[in-house]
């Protein structure tokens, strides 16, 4: 348009003027209107493609839409993208923050076109499946004691009304959501990784990590490989299994003594021993307060009262385990809660004095002081297992 307009002034100027010895400065003036004009349009340019997108610029739209409006327009998109996901829907559906005072527009919509969806960040009634809840940070590390009820951004509530386990977000590129060029230094460690993991999963919460494509649709290569890497890692801490009570037991409902025993099929020499709890919570998470025992073949059995209890338990003896631990990663105390999973970890006891051998672990028991079962409600732990970690899972990570 703009070298239009100058030719278009040549031409006048010169049909006007006609003359030559002017033509000279007709085309120095033409210039200096071609240069006039290219400026411009990089104004304008600049104003329509960056001024218009700052924070605090009036609507880009012919007027201010209403909430009612948005919501329309949410509501529609909501719809769209769900039924891309096939008859049977999205897995989950994310609110980020939350649906806030529209939940009462955002809940129909959200039970109608993705009813067996987990909803994050929802009220727990949108879908059959249910919501989970954000923990309260960005770090990959889940606050203990971690409940699956409660419906706060942080540990939970064991007292909450709604049960909404909960779900840790982070990053692969520290801090990094969305892909940036010149930003792998930034990518967590294979180590670091799977501290996450541990502080996560491990504290009984989903992990989310996030996968961010470069500016071609495509995960960096980078990316891929160190995703890879973890998983390999997590499959390798869990490759040398010691026992599992599943294998044994559909379930270990507590018994009469406020506890839940699983027996080794072997007995167990080990310095570095992770212990797997997974709690049944199909009526909910109501393991409170816990510790765990241990039951060494080189120990004869006798009588103990465990404290908490009127009766008795024998054969085998029982003491407190001894608790391992990675500093800010896995405790090496009990907090109350079990939940879908907790991994801990156990540490060998001292030697027998009197052989001079290292005991065998050949029994372990989670030993309830409180819950919050009513009723006929029974505490129960969907399974108990252990997993040698020397030898070779020692160069997992």
């Amino acid at each position: 348009v703009c070298v239009c307009v100058c030719v278009m002034c040549v031409c006048v100027m010169c049909v006007c003027l006609r003359l030559c010895v002017h033509v000279c400065m007709l085309v120095l003036v033409c210039i200096c209107v071609l240069f006039l004009c290219l400026f411009a349009c990089v104004c304008i340019m600049y104003v329509s493609c960056v001024c218009l997108l700052q924070v605090g610029h009036p609507p880009l739209g012919p007027r201010t839409y209403t909430q009612e409006e948005y919501l329309a327009i949410a509501m529609a998109q909501l719809r769209e993208v769900s039924r891309l996901f096939g008859d049977d829907g999205p897995v989950e559906i994310w609110f980020d923050g939350g649906t806030g005072p529209s939940a009462s527009v955002v809940g129909p919509v959200v039970h109608e076109v993705v009813p067996n969806a987990v909803c994050h960040s929802c009220d727990p009634n949108f879908t059959a499946a249910g919501a989970v809840r954000w923990m309260g940070n960005e770090e990959g590390r889940m606050p203990l004691p971690s409940w699956g009820s409660g419906a706060t951004a942080n540990g939970g509530d064991p007292l909450g009304t709604s049960f909404e386990p909960p779900s840790s977000d982070t990053v692969l590129r520290e801090h990094y959501w969305f892909h940036q060029n010149g930003t792998e230094n930034s990518t967590r460690s294979t180590l670091q990784l799977v501290h996450t993991y541990l502080a996560t999963v491990g504290r009984a919460s989903n992990l989310i990590l996030n996968v961010a494509p470069d500016g071609t649709g495509a995960i960096p290569s980078s990316d891929v490989t160190r995703y890879a890497e973890m998983g390999a890692a997590v499959k390798c801490l869990f490759s040398q299994p010691l026992g599992d009570s599943s294998a044994v037991n559909a379930t270990l409902p507590m018994d009469v003594h406020g506890g839940m025993t699983f027996a080794l099929p072997a007995p167990a020499v080990s310095s570095n021993i992770s212990i797997v709890l997974r709690e049944l919570q199909t009526e909910g998470q109501l393991i409170g307060n816990y510790s765990l025992m241990c039951a060494y073949a080189s120990t004869a059995p006798t009588t103990k009262q465990l404290v908490g209890q009127e009766a008795a338990v024998t054969d085998p003896a029982w003491e407190p385990c001894v608790m391992g631990g990675l500093s800010g990663v896995m405790p090496t105390k009990y907090f109350p809660g079990i939940g879908h999973k907790r991994i801990l970890v156990l540490t060998a006891p001292q030697s027998n004095s009197d052989t001079g051998s290292q005991r065998s672990l050949t029994h372990v028991r989670v030993q309830v002081y409180s819950h919050f079962a009513t009723g006929t409600q029974v505490p129960t732990l969907r399974d108990i297992s252990l997993y040698d970690w020397m030898g070779k899972v020692e160069s997992c990570v």
